[in-house]
C-alpha cells in the first residue's frame, strides 16, 4: 500500500512537491500515449469539474472549484455553469 509521509499530493523525485509545469507535462504525455488523443492541463481541469457536476449536480461546481484549487468562484461559475444546466436538463 502506498503511503505518503511527506504530505504532498504529487511528490517529486527529490524532496518536496512535483513542479507544476513538470506535472502538467507528465499528465499530458501519459494521456496522449495511452489514449492517442491530444490533451492539455485545461482539459484535466474541465474533466474534474464535469465529473463533480455529474456526481453532485449544481453543487458539483463548488466541489470542482475546491478540487482544482481555484480561488475565484465567479470564474468557475462563468466557465462551467453550463455543465450544471446540462446535467439538470438530462435529469429532467
Amino acid at each position: 500500500m502506498y503511503k505518503q509521509t511527506e504530505g504532498w499530493l504529487f511528490p517529486g523525485r527529490r524532496a518536496g512537491p512535483e513542479i507544476s509545469g513538470s506535472l502538467s507535462s507528465q499528465i499530458k504525455k501519459a494521456v496522449e500515449s495511452r489514449l492517442g488523443v491530444a490533451f492539455h492541463a485545461q482539459l484535466y481541469r474541465s474533466i474534474a469539474i464535469y465529473l463533480q457536476v455529474k456526481a453532485h449536480g449544481p453543487n458539483g461546481i463548488e466541489n470542482g472549484r475546491a478540487l482544482i484549487g481555484n480561488r475565484d468562484a465567479d470564474t468557475i461559475r462563468r466557465n462551467y455553469a453550463y455543465l450544471a444546466d446540462r446535467e439538470l436538463t438530462r435529469q429532467a
